[in-house]
């Protein structure tokens, strides 16, 4: 069920959001045809565009949502677990790419091997989405007008180009 967003600064999230998980996908495309360099590329872009998303959300959420707000708590928790299975992410295409330069033949075996936290990072980034859309977004609708809102929207995608999404 598609919840249509109306609010500036939640669409710039959304949009940001489902940048970010295309990038992602692209990923996870090279990565199961097994084309490691690709695969590090849509990486390198995923990571930038998810620590950019993730910093704005540190530093400008902070400003909006009072610290003891349990909405604002998850998301953050949703940040820090991100970042984890992102480097175990990370550690695995290294390992992969390792692999491939001394048994070129064991890979698909060893992608296998490690390829639940992949998904993994995508699920988690998918429910994150979730969450946000659920409890961040009205948030944002209950505590900023309409020019505030644009405001830091414009911020937002401001940051997330200079990550180079592209």
């Amino acid at each position: 069920m598609h919840q249509e967003i109306t609010h500036p600064l939640s669409n710039e999230y959304n949009h940001w959001h489902e940048v970010t998980g295309i990038r992602y996908h692209q990923f996870l495309q090279s990565i199961t045809a097994l084309e490691l360099e690709d695969a590090e590329r849509h990486l390198r872009v995923f990571s930038k565009l998810l620590k950019a998303i993730i910093s704005f959300s540190e530093v400008r959420l902070e400003e909006l949502v009072p610290g003891s707000d349990q909405s604002f708590e998850l998301v953050r928790t949703d940040h820090l677990i991100l970042g984890k299975t992102l480097d175990l992410v990370d550690n695995a295409l290294t390992d992969l790419k390792t692999i491939n330069d001394k048994n070129p033949a064991s890979l698909r075996a060893e992608l296998v091997n490690r390829l639940d936290v992949m998904v993994r990072l995508n699920n988690i980034l998918n429910k994150h989405q979730l969450r946000q859309i659920e409890l961040l977004f009205p948030l944002f609708e209950a505590r900023l007008n309409k020019q505030k809102a644009n405001f830091l929207a414009d911020q937002m995608t401001e940051m997330m180009q200079r990550a180079n999404p592209n």
